[in-house]
């Protein structure tokens, strides 16, 4: 049988004691990674109005990537439509219309025409059409 000395015995404590704190200190930063991460679900839910959990946070956080990439190529193509639209704007000559004036004289009298009998009345006109006459 290997004879065990008192340096091997207190070597391995030690061993034990810095795998013990260092345990100890993983557990923490566990514990406090997991009250952030939850923090952080909440206000994105608030934020955003849905529940997101630390469970469908990927699949949200993909999810708003798309819609943003997706918007944002939709808003790019209605601009370069616009820049086109401005580039052959300014490329074509510009065109001038001249209007005349009115020559001097008698005013111009627009009148409305009249259906039907100019001796009916409006009303009873609408009364026909609605039935009630």
């Amino acid at each position: 049988m290997a004879q065990l000395t008192q340096a091997q015995v207190l070597a391995y404590n030690k061993k034990v004691q810095a795998a013990k704190e260092k345990a100890s200190q993983d557990k923490a930063r566990k514990e406090l990674a997991e009250k952030e991460l939850a923090r952080t679900c909440k206000e994105l839910s608030d934020l955003l109005g849905k529940e997101i959990t630390p469970e469908n946070l990927e699949a949200e956080y993909e999810a708003f990537v798309a819609e943003a990439i997706k918007t944002m190529e939709s808003g790019n193509r209605i601009l370069e439509g616009l820049e086109q639209e401005q580039k052959e704007a300014m490329s074509e000559p510009a065109t001038t219309v001249t209007v005349e004036d009115e020559p001097e004289g008698e005013p111009v009298v627009f009148t409305t025409p009249q259906v039907g009998n100019a001796k009916t009345n409006v009303a009873d006109d609408l009364d026909s059409l609605l039935g009630l006459k």
